[in-house]
């Protein structure tokens, strides 16, 4: 059980061996000066970049007591969880934690799902609890170093985004596992669970609405890269420019500038 938990604190570090070790090769590693300038507060976990309803407003003023009224002005620190979720994550983790020992105490086999949802949920929390910082110091300033690819890293604050994976995770072995306890007591108790899951459903419909819609269109994104000029013999870098009225999002701008500068070989 310890490997298991162990092997999938790991997998979530995969991504980014994967993503940074070309950039660490190119460019070199970051200082921990850097880094910790970009290194989240314990409350980023509530900065999230979602607009209106009851819910945007709480996750606002919790945020703002937190942080001393201020609010998040750089965005790598817009990827925190909903309060759905974070309720949903607390309650599914303390039931795979009771559900853990009562099995222990009983002598029981912990179930698979319950067992992969609570080394999820285990994963997420001590990735988190790695990353945060009190602005003069965090443990991953000290673990960086050894991890390949990791002094790439400049805005470490984007890992939070990355722990909706095993978050979601735990709460669906936590989900499956109750489900099969009570149908195996009571055969009735399905309806129940699937209001449950419903209800869930309609609380997500209603209050989890963006801040924004990027509205991309693969097909216009290739139709703009296709207009592209050839690129001349002698180029080694370049530069993408759509103009002040285009009405581009950012992130597809840098999206198209990636695609380009993969399929012809060069730097932005």
């Amino acid at each position: 059980e310890l490997f298991l938990y162990f092997a999938c604190l790991l997998v979530w570090f995969v991504p980014l061996v994967k993503l940074y070790l070309p950039v660490l090769r190119q460019f070199g590693g970051r200082g921990a000066k850097e880094i910790l300038l970009y290194s989240p507060y314990p409350y980023e976990i509530l900065s999230t970049v979602r607009s209106g309803g009851v819910l945007a407003r709480l996750e606002d003023q919790m945020y703002r007591s937190l942080s001393g009224d201020m609010l998040a002005t750089n965005g790598e620190f817009g990827y925190g969880l909903s309060l759905v979720v974070l309720a949903l994550f607390a309650a599914a983790f303390v039931y795979l934690l009771v559900r853990f020992f009562v099995c222990l105490l009983k002598k029981q086999p912990y179930p698979l799902f319950a067992q992969v949802g609570l080394a999820c949920g285990a994963s997420a929390i001590v990735l988190y609890l790695t990353i945060i910082s009190n602005g003069t110091e965090s443990l991953w300033i000290h673990l960086y170093r050894f991890i390949p690819g990791a002094t790439a890293i400049r805005a470490i604050a984007r890992l939070i985004a990355f722990l909706i994976l095993p978050v979601g995770i735990a709460i669906a072995g936590a989900f499956e596992d109750a489900s099969r306890l009570l149908l195996r007591k009571n055969k009735k108790a399905a309806a129940p669970l699937v209001a449950f899951a419903l209800l869930v459903l309609l609380v997500f419909a209603a209050f989890e609405s963006p801040y924004f819609y990027l509205r991309w269109s693969a097909r216009e994104q290739q139709a703009e890269l296709d207009a592209v000029a050839e690129t001349p013999a002698d180029c080694q870098c370049f530069f993408m420019y759509f103009g002040e009225e285009a009405g581009q999002p950012m992130p597809m701008v840098n999206v198209g500038g990636w695609i380009l500068a993969q399929t012809r070989g060069l730097y932005t």
